[in-house]
């Protein structure tokens, strides 16, 4: 879909009205031209408000099989005088794209009605023109992170992955993509990356997009490391059949990652930000990683495995020192669909967050909110000491079975690997939240939900170190 900031639209378009006195929704038809009544039973008084009836628009066009609306802009959005019309027009665009979004790209072609193509906005003030356009550029960017996560296994492998990254950041101003390969990692020393990767004939990789957007300065604001498992079969301890389906998103992290600091670049944010994406397949051979197999990572440290199927934490812990070795940021962000502990405590509304940080705490809080990426603050300190290994540095999975605060272990496994930087380390578990939506909240049912790009994009565009 497109979205059209115009002075006038098609005869043909069908006209969106919001109608606050109302909580149903109807198809009319003037002399003029079809209208799309859609009750919103009050006024847009808060961000999930905006972005439900944003996508409520767009679900009850598509149950209509229409392709094109328009919207009067200064007729039908009950704003009040205290808007921020900016915002609200960013994440009223930003909605639209989410919701227009359809899977099914590997479905045989359909004659058929195959969805909203064009959205017209007339009747738009400069600064809700500006947030209209904003929010466009963000939901193209997190329904571009949900195709490369919904992609099959078979046509998205870690070497492929670096390709489509590499496609994507074609033009970009200020934007660099390095992709290291196997050779290179195992020469270099990235020992748990290549451990996790090495059973699979794909072969592992290291993918890391760097954006510029303060070029006079040498110094990383941001690293992001997303988990870029693009297929998770547990390795040789196997998951269960109905388990892994689905794997093929366990690169979620890594195409949120990629994607928010892509999108910082199209928006020219002034922010020196990069993406580092370890990627590989977890598959069993005669050349995998083991149960009980002590590695090497590029830290110099050893690690005693004790489930080969906890490897999102193995590949982020290289990724994490691969960032503060060759970037040393003020800020470093690990994103991943991490572990299924996460989904138990929190459902699917919450995204996970560990961070020591009480400041950068409570605006990613905020910032959850306001983009509808909410987050639930959860603890990881001392939970270090439930990975003690008799034989290596740290275990990767607290030994003799055991489960409880599955998350927060994970997360301490990683606060680990970054306890020696110089500045805020933090950790976004989306295993409940980013792979795949319900239906319920305006999103095609089963595909991935793009969480939490549009949290990463805020905080790239209002973080400061000193914030």
């Amino acid at each position: 879909m497109k979205i059209h900031i115009a002075e006038s639209a098609p005869a043909h378009a069908v006209q969106v009205r919001l109608d606050p006195d109302i909580d149903t929704s109807y198809l009319s038809k003037t002399e003029a031209r079809q209208i799309l009544v859609y009750g919103i039973d009050g006024t847009l008084t808060n961000p999930a408000r905006i972005a439900s009836i944003a996508r409520g628009v767009m679900q009850e066009a598509h149950r209509l099989k229409l392709s094109d609306l328009v919207l009067d802009y200064l007729d039908v959005l009950p704003f009040d005088e205290n808007s921020d019309l900016f915002s609200e027009g960013r994440l009223y665009a930003m909605n639209l794209m989410l919701a227009a979004y359809r899977s099914g790209k590997y479905k045989m072609p359909s004659k058929g009605y195959s969805g909203v193509e064009n959205f017209y906005v007339i009747n738009c003030r400069d600064d809700e023109a500006a947030g209209l356009r904003t929010g466009a550029i963000i939901g193209v960017g997190v329904n571009t992170c949900r195709e490369l996560v919904d992609e099959p296994s078979n046509y998205l492998y870690p070497e492929e992955f670096g390709r489509r990254v590499e496609k994507l950041a074609e033009g970009i101003e200020n934007v660099r993509v390095v992709v290291k390969h196997y050779a290179e990692l195992e020469k270099d020393g990235y020992g748990l990356l290549c451990a996790v990767g090495k059973g699979a004939k794909n072969k592992p990789c290291l993918i890391e997009l760097s954006y510029d957007g303060k070029p006079d300065s040498s110094v990383t604001d941001v690293a992001i490391v997303g988990k870029g498992v693009t297929l998770d079969i547990g390795g040789t301890d196997l998951k269960l059949s109905g388990a892994i389906q689905g794997m093929q998103k366990d690169m979620g992290g890594g195409a949120a990652a990629i994607m928010a600091v892509l999108i910082a670049a199209k928006l020219k944010l002034p922010v020196n930000a990069v993406a580092i994406v370890p990627a590989a397949e977890n598959l069993v051979s005669s050349d995998c990683y083991r149960t009980m197999d002590v590695i090497k990572g590029l830290d110099g440290k050893t690690v005693e495995i004790l489930n080969t199927d906890a490897e999102g934490r193995l590949v982020l812990r290289d990724g994490i020192t691969h960032a503060l070795n060759e970037h040393d940021p003020h800020l470093l962000v690990t994103v991943a669909t991490l572990t299924g502990a996460i989904r138990i405590a929190l459902g699917n509304r919450h995204t996970g967050f560990f961070c020591s940080d009480d400041s950068f705490v409570d605006h990613m809080k905020i910032w959850g909110e306001e983009t509808g990426n909410d987050v639930w603050h959860m603890p990881h300190e001392g939970y270090e000491a439930d990975l003690e290994s008799s034989v290596a540095y740290i275990a990767n999975v607290q030994p003799n079975g055991g489960k409880m605060g599955g998350s927060c272990v994970a997360a301490a496994f990683l606060a680990d690997a970054a306890k020696d930087m110089n500045g805020i380390f933090a950790h976004l578990d989306i295993a409940g939240t980013g792979m795949e939506g319900t239906g319920k909240d305006g999103l095609f049912k089963g595909a991935a939900t793009g969480v939490p790009v549009p949290l990463l994009v805020q905080m790239l565009e209002h973080w400061k170190p000193e914030s």
